[in-house]
């Protein structure tokens, strides 16, 4: 008879904002880093998705610089991976509820979506020309101390 051999998983828990939160059922599987780095990676992703993908808040959140981010965005393509996909979603949640606010008829929502799908027809542009008397052009006149150049 042979004994099947069973991994036994670690448990990863951590309070961001009052939760408890297992790691395991969110990043640190995905994350390739060391176990130090990659339990602090997902910490921070989390706190990432609970601030709305603010970076500064999210890396105050886990006691962690602007600057540690994008080290490991640059050293680690499995935690770049991860925060661009954490992005997307906040984009999509985003354009949802614009799509939402225009089928409720909020004006504000209509006016951004036509101004940033149509900018051809529906954008605010204001053009200002300066010119001079009779519309000349404009007479600029400069002295010039010799001594100085």
């Amino acid at each position: 008879m042979t004994k099947k051999k069973t991994t036994k998983k670690t448990q990863a828990l951590a309070v961001i904002e009052g939760e408890v939160v297992d790691l395991n059922k969110t990043f640190l599987t995905q994350l390739k880093a060391p176990g130090p780095v990659a339990r602090s990676q997902a910490l921070f992703l989390q706190a990432f998705i609970n601030n709305a993908c603010n970076i500064s808040m999210a890396a105050r959140k886990v006691n962690i610089t602007r600057q540690t981010y994008y080290d490991w965005r640059n050293t680690y393509p499995s935690f770049l991976a991860v925060a661009d996909e954490i992005f997307e979603a906040q984009i999509d949640l985003a354009e949802s509820a614009l799509k939402t606010n225009i089928s409720l008829g909020r004006e504000a929502s209509i006016f951004f979506f036509l101004c940033n799908r149509r900018p051809d027809r529906w954008a605010h542009i204001q053009k200002l020309e300066h010119t001079g008397p009779k519309g000349e052009p404009i007479k600029v006149y400069m002295n010039i101390d010799q001594e100085k150049v």
